[in-house]
C-alpha cells in the first residue's frame, strides 16, 4: 500500500472559531505544492505582496548599563600572562 504523505496539527481553538478557521487556511497555503525553481529561472514575489510584508522602522534605543566589563576581562588576562612569564623567567 503506497503512503500518502500527511501532516498533524493540533490546534488549542475552539474548531469552529475565527482563529482556527485562519490557521487551517494559513497550512493550506503553506502546503501548496510549489514547482522547483532553478537558478535560470528565479522567482519573483509581486509588488503587492512585498508592500503587505512591509513594516515602519522602529526607533532603536541603546542604553549602556555602565562601564564595559571586556575592558577589566582583558586587564585581567594580561596581569596573569605578565605574572606567569615573571615565574617562567625565575624558574630557568
Amino acid at each position: 500500500m503506497p503512503k500518502t504523505p500527511a501532516v498533524v496539527v493540533a490546534f488549542d481553538v475552539a474548531p469552529g472559531s475565527a482563529e482556527a478557521a485562519d490557521a487551517m487556511a494559513s497550512i493550506a497555503a503553506g502546503l501548496k505544492r510549489l514547482d522547483d525553481a532553478s537558478e535560470s529561472d528565479p522567482r519573483t514575489i509581486p509588488d503587492d505582496q512585498l508592500k503587505q510584508w512591509e513594516r515602519a522602522a522602529e526607533v532603536a534605543v541603546v542604553q549602556r548599563a555602565g562601564e564595559p566589563q571586556g575592558r577589566w576581562l582583558w586587564m585581567g588576562v594580561l596581569a596573569l600572562v605578565a605574572i606567569e612569564t615573571g615565574m617562567r623567567r625565575r624558574a630557568a
